[in-house]
């Protein structure tokens, strides 16, 4: 019998940091997800601030063009 018992326990534990090393592995894949969105907020917000960046230098652009065209039609 006490080999018996002895195996449960045994078994016991092995099941138990089983159930541990399941449940860090959830926690690590949700951390690992939430950062995965963050960078690719991250992401977005740099390549809006590039596109607006361009549409900043194109009005400038076309400003100062038309600017010189008047100056040079008067």
């Amino acid at each position: 019998m006490d080999d018996f018992d002895a195996q449960y326990e045994a078994d016991f534990v092995n099941i138990t940091e089983k159930e541990k090393k399941r449940k860090r592995s959830k926690k690590t894949d949700l951390e690992n997800k939430s950062i995965e969105e963050k960078k690719e907020e991250k992401r977005r917000k740099k390549e809006s601030i590039k596109n607006e960046k361009k549409k900043r230098a194109v009005i400038l652009l076309f400003v100062f063009r038309l600017r010189i065209l008047i100056a040079y039609i008067c």
